[in-house]
């Protein structure tokens, strides 16, 4: 059974959000090779960048927390902006630990999956894909190295495509089912079929 699997799934299972433990229990099936996992290349690139995104967002936040505290450093009562104080050191520490968190996901994940990578007639597929389908650019990648791969490997296996991105589930559905690879844009749904597909 090939499970398709995109940024969402790095993320989540890192920051233990939505579908967490389904993710956590797909991964458990491919280390017993019950399945493959299989993760376009670009993915853990657009992970890592997303969370450098979100952490410079934060750290702007963090800086002007710290302008505020060194302009209340002198206001007559300078204990009142202990809250504030709080904020940026829980703020610094939640950078460093989803920086890890992510990092530490994206290397479980890689150890058990095959990484799809991108090569040309894929970048000239995700660029018919990004005018066809409406898809951003990371995810007409995404979409054209699952398609290169079930076109060099038409199997009738069972396979499906796992997204927590219901827009982009719905964009690429009947491509992929079309080539008998099932959608799930819940990751929760997408554990549950695996399990009724399992021998």
């Amino acid at each position: 059974m090939n499970i398709y699997i995109e940024t969402n799934f790095l993320l989540n299972f890192g920051l233990h959000q939505e579908g967490f433990e389904s993710v956590a229990q797909i991964i458990d099936a491919a280390k017993t090779l019950k399945l493959n996992l299989l993760l376009p290349a670009i993915a853990s690139v657009e992970a890592i960048s997303a969370m450098q995104r979100k952490h410079e967002k934060r750290s702007r936040v963090i800086q002007g927390v710290k302008e505020q505290l060194a302009q209340g450093e002198r206001s007559p009562d300078p204990q009142r902006l202990t809250s504030l104080r709080t904020t940026a050191g829980v703020l610094s520490d939640l950078n460093r630990e989803e920086a890890t968190a992510v990092q530490e996901a994206i290397a479980l994940v890689l150890a058990c999956a095959e990484v799809l990578p991108l090569t040309a007639n894929g970048m000239a597929q995700a660029l018919e894909a990004q005018r066809e389908l409406i898809v951003q650019p990371v995810d007409s990648v995404i979409f054209a190295s699952i398609v290169e791969h079930l076109n060099q490997n038409p199997d009738p296996d069972i396979s499906c495509f796992l997204s927590s991105d219901e827009r982009l589930a719905n964009k690429v559905s009947v491509p992929l089912t079309a080539r008998n690879c099932k959608c799930f844009s819940n990751f929760d749904d997408g554990w549950q079929f695996v399990q009724r597909s399992l021998p």
